[in-house]
């Protein structure tokens, strides 16, 4: 839907002067040729099936008034994650790399050593999710490194992961762990009521924060707009707080729903009405907390 005058030019002055620095936590960029990549290769789409590279985005970042990235693994290796990090000594519009670990291997704590010789590695990202208890437990010891190195843990749990996922986190406080994408549950027009109730548990827990990520994707039906977009956001503020919300857009996966500048306009829409601490909080501070970046102005 095309912008107002009054739109354009608030937008326009959000992107010149920023309140703080502004950071997408949830980014992916990938080379086909040099990693297996099963997920995309799976949905088997065109246009998953193409690399997805720093230029790409950049650009409509910029136009966009977004400045820095956190970049999430797409592939369950540490080379693909080592690969980020050499793209973030390249870009210095990447703030951060959450990679992956494989956190029930007996070396996963030399692994995290490793990288944690890499100024921009932050945490990694949990994929797959444990589908119960017993698969939860086998992940003590990493989820336990990964706290004595003050590094996070992302997740991107359904409805079916859910209830498991919450407990585990309840039993590892010591943990920092951030939910991907409004923790998959779908943003459905009516749907707000069982939407907080499955949401309460989670803020329940001091150590849990959460991406408002990936919301043209989420959208049943699409695509996202701010009627839609408005209950959802009031609900997770007034549940988290700003102090515990990231913006992240989930591109390129999520060009598949519409393009970066309409998940950008819609999230500026739907903050414009907050405070300036909570924008602040919720487009960049946030995300520079949980992750321990280094942003400048």
């Amino acid at each position: 839907m095309p912008m107002s005058p009054e739109q354009s030019n608030q937008t326009s002055q959000s992107q010149a002067s920023p309140i703080v620095p502004t950071v997408d936590a949830h980014q992916h960029y990938w080379q086909l040729a040099r990693f297996a990549y099963g997920w995309n290769r799976q949905i088997n789409l065109p246009e998953m099936l193409r690399d997805y590279m720093p230029p790409d985005i950049l650009p409509q970042m910029q136009a966009c008034g977004i400045q820095y990235s956190v970049v999430i693994q797409a592939d369950n290796s540490v080379a693909e994650t080592r690969w980020l990090l050499e793209l973030a000594r390249d870009y210095p519009h990447i703030a951060g790399v959450v990679g992956w670990v494989d956190l029930a291997a007996a070396d996963a704590g030399e692994t995290l050593d490793h990288l944690a010789g890499y100024p921009l590695f932050k945490g990694i990202r949990l994929m797959p999710l444990p589908q119960d208890e017993a698969g939860w437990q086998s992940l003590g010891g990493g989820l336990r490194a990964l706290a004595a190195r003050n590094f996070t843990c992302d997740l991107l749990p359904d409805e079916a992961t859910l209830p498991a996922a919450i407990e585990a986190m309840r039993t590892h406080p010591e943990t920092r762990f951030v939910i991907n994408h409004f923790a998959g549950l779908p943003l459905t027009p009516g749907g707000i009521a069982s939407w907080t109730a499955q949401m309460r548990p989670l803020a329940a827990l001091p150590n849990v924060f959460l991406k408002c990520s990936a919301i043209q994707g989420l959208a049943d039906p699409p695509p996202i707009t701010a009627a839609t977009l408005r209950p959802y956001l009031d609900s997770v503020l007034a549940l988290f707080g700003a102090e515990r919300l990231l913006f992240g857009s989930d591109w390129p996966v999520s060009t598949l729903s519409g393009p970066y500048a309409e998940c950008i306009q819609v999230m500026r829409e739907v903050t414009a009405a907050l405070s300036d601490d909570e924008q602040a909080w919720l487009w960049g501070k946030t995300a520079a907390m949980t992750y321990r970046l280094r942003l400048q102005r």
